[in-house]
C-alpha cells in the first residue's frame, strides 16, 4: 500500500477548498479526444500565411468554418476571419493562426468569439501547455481550458493543434457570471515595479471593456500597495486590492513545472483582471508551453530552488514582497506539497500521459508539419515522456522531468507538521474509518440523520459526489467516479481528513 504522511493545518487545505473558478469541459472543450477543424479559403490566401515574408501580417482572410468532434458537426453558414498570431511562431512554417467568428459579420460559436490554434512547435510532446493549464485549474487558478484538433485547410492536412481558450470577456463570464471590470493583457517587462507602468499601454493592453472610461486608478493602486505598503502591514493591505491566495496556487504551479517565460522569471505571459464587484486585481497565466523542462536561457529548471525560484537580481516584487510574509511563504509551500502529494507524482501523472500520448499519436504520425520547425520526427514525439533530445532545448522528458524536479522539490521543500488549536492533527484518530482506504468507500460512526449536511471535497477544490448506505456501525459513503488523494469531509460544522490511497 501507498503510505501517506501527510499532517496538513486545516486552514490551509481549507482554503484549497472552494468551488472551482474554471468551467468544465463543454460542447467544444473536450479534453479527452481530438477534434477537426476545416477552413475552406482562397488560394492566396493560404499563400499568404505560408509565404515567410508575410510572418508578421495581421491581415484576416475570410474562410468557411467546419467544426467537428463526438459531440456536434457544425457548419457555419457565414465566414469567419483567419490571421497568423503568436510571436516566434511565426517563423517556422507550422503556423499559428486565430480565428474570428466575428471578423466578417458572423455571430459567436458556442458562445466563443475567437479560437487560438497553437502548433507549441517548440515542445516535441505537444503535452507541456495543455498539462500546465491542467494543474493550474486543478489547483483553482484562473487558466485556459484546451482541446486538441486537427486542422485542415482547403483539404489538406495542416497537423495537430491546441485550441487555447481565449482570455477575454467570454472568459470572465464564464467563470464570475459578470464581465464587470478591466482586463489587462500583460508585455515582457511588467515587472510590477512602480505604479506609473500601469499607465504604460504597451505594458498593460486593455482586452475587455474598451469602451468604458479606465483611468487605471485600481491598477495603479494595486501596484503601489504591493511595493509601498510596510511588510508587516502588507497582508491586510493587500489582500483588500489583490487575490493573494489565488496567486500562491499560481506560483507554485508555475515553479513546480518550470514555467520561466511567465512572471517570476521572464515578466512575461500573463493577465491582470480588476474586477469591480469584489474590487480586487487577479492574476490569469498564459502560453505555457516552455515548461516540464524546456529551456532557451541555459538554466536546469528541475533543480532551481523552489524557494528562490523568481529572478531575484531584478525587481519581481509580486513574489518577492509576498514570500517575505512568513505566512504567505508557507502557504505558498503548503501548495507545492499539495501539488507533490495528489498530481505531481508517477502514480497519477504517467497514466493520464500515456493516454494523452496515445490519443494524439496518430495525428502526430501523420503531421508532415511536425518537423519542420526543429527537425523532430516522430520518434522524438515516441520518446517525449522519457528522454530530452541532445543538443537542443529540450532538457528533459516528461516524466524525466517530473521525477527529477519531484526529488530536489521535496530536499527543498520540508516536511510540515503543524497544529490547530493547540492539538496535532493527523489522518489517522479522524472519525472516517478506514484511513487511508485503498476503496473509495468510507464509514461514519453516525445515524444517517446526522449526515444529512454531509459534504464531501477533495483537496483540489471539487465537490465530491457519494452515496450513503446504512451498516452494522454507522453510514457507509461511497464515492461516485472518485480520485486517488486527500478529501476533506464537512458534516455539522466539523472537518475530518479522508485519504483514498492507491494499493
Amino acid at each position: 500500500m501507498r503510505k501517506y504522511f501527510l499532517i496538513l493545518n486545516l486552514f490551509w487545505v481549507i482554503q484549497v477548498i472552494a468551488q472551482p473558478i474554471n468551467p468544465a469541459d463543454d460542447v467544444v472543450y473536450q479534453s479527452d479526444e481530438v477534434a477537426s477543424i476545416y477552413l475552406t479559403l482562397s488560394a492566396e490566401a493560404k499563400a499568404h500565411f505560408l509565404n515567410p515574408s508575410n510572418q508578421f501580417s495581421e491581415q484576416y482572410f475570410p474562410a468557411q468554418f467546419r467544426f467537428v468532434n463526438s459531440l456536434t458537426d457544425q457548419t457555419l453558414n457565414y465566414q469567419v476571419g483567419v490571421r497568423l498570431r503568436g510571436n516566434t511562431s511565426r517563423e517556422h512554417e507550422k503556423k499559428s493562426y486565430k480565428i474570428d467568428f466575428r471578423e466578417y459579420g458572423g455571430s459567436s460559436f458556442y458562445t466563443y468569439k475567437k479560437f487560438n490554434l497553437k502548433p507549441d512547435v517548440n515542445d516535441p510532446s505537444l503535452m507541456r501547455e495543455p498539462m500546465t493549464y491542467f494543474l493550474y485549474r486543478e489547483m483553482n487558478v484562473l487558466a485556459p481550458r484546451t482541446h486538441y484538433t486537427k486542422l485542415y485547410m482547403n483539404g489538406e492536412y495542416m497537423g495537430l493543434y491546441i485550441n487555447v481558450e481565449s482570455i477575454d470577456d467570454e472568459f470572465i463570464d464564464l467563470r464570475f457570471g459578470h464581465e464587470d471590470g478591466f482586463l489587462y493583457k500583460a508585455s515582457y517587462g511588467a515587472d510590477l515595479g512602480n505604479a506609473n507602468q500601469a499607465n504604460n499601454t504597451s505594458l498593460f493592453e486593455s482586452q475587455m471593456n474598451d469602451n468604458l472610461p479606465d483611468d487605471r486608478s485600481q491598477l495603479r493602486n494595486f501596484i503601489n500597495v504591493l511595493n509601498n505598503t510596510p511588510i508587516n502591514d502588507l497582508k491586510t493591505e493587500l489582500e483588500k486590492v489583490f487575490e493573494v491566495d489565488r496567486f500562491l496556487r499560481q506560483y507554485a504551479v508555475e515553479a513546480l513545472l518550470g514555467h520561466w517565460d511567465a512572471y517570476a522569471y521572464n515578466k512575461n505571459n500573463f493577465y491582470l483582471y480588476y474586477n469591480s464587484q469584489s474590487g480586487k486585481v487577479d492574476f490569469i497565466p498564459y502560453d505555457t508551453d516552455n515548461t516540464w523542462g524546456i529551456d532557451w536561457v541555459n538554466r536546469d529548471w528541475a533543480t532551481r530552488d523552489l524557494n528562490n525560484w523568481h529572478r531575484s537580481s531584478e525587481a519581481r516584487p509580486l513574489v518577492s514582497r509576498l514570500m517575505a510574509v512568513e505566512e504567505y511563504k508557507l502557504k505558498y509551500q503548503n501548495y507545492l506539497r499539495i501539488l507533490l502529494n495528489e498530481y505531481f507524482n508517477t502514480e497519477f501523472m504517467q497514466p493520464k500521459l500515456n493516454e494523452i500520448k496515445d490519443m494524439i499519436t496518430n495525428a502526430i504520425e501523420t503531421d508532415t508539419y511536425y518537423p519542420r520547425a526543429f527537425d523532430f520526427d516522430f520518434d522524438d514525439f515516441e520518446n517525449s515522456l522519457n528522454a530530452g533530445i541532445s543538443g537542443t532545448h529540450v532538457d528533459y522528458g516528461l516524466l524525466q522531468y517530473l521525477q527529477t524536479r519531484r526529488n530536489k522539490a521535496l530536499e527543498q521543500i520540508p516536511a510540515l507538521v503543524t497544529s490547530v488549536e493547540g492539538a496535532t492533527l493527523s489522518i489517522t484518530n479522524m472519525k472516517p474509518y478506514p484511513n487511508p482506504s485503498v476503496k473509495p468507500t468510507f464509514i461514519l460512526p453516525f445515524t444517517s440523520k446526522q449526515v444529512e449536511q454531509l459534504e464531501v471535497f477533495h483537496v483540489n477544490g471539487t465537490r465530491q459526489s457519494f452515496q450513503l448506505i446504512e451498516v452494522k456501525d454507522g453510514v457507509e459513503v461511497q464515492l461516485n467516479q472518485p480520485q486517488f488523494g486527500l478529501y476533506l469531509i464537512k458534516n455539522n460544522g466539523q472537518v475530518y481528513k479522508w485519504v483514498y490511497a492507491h494499493q
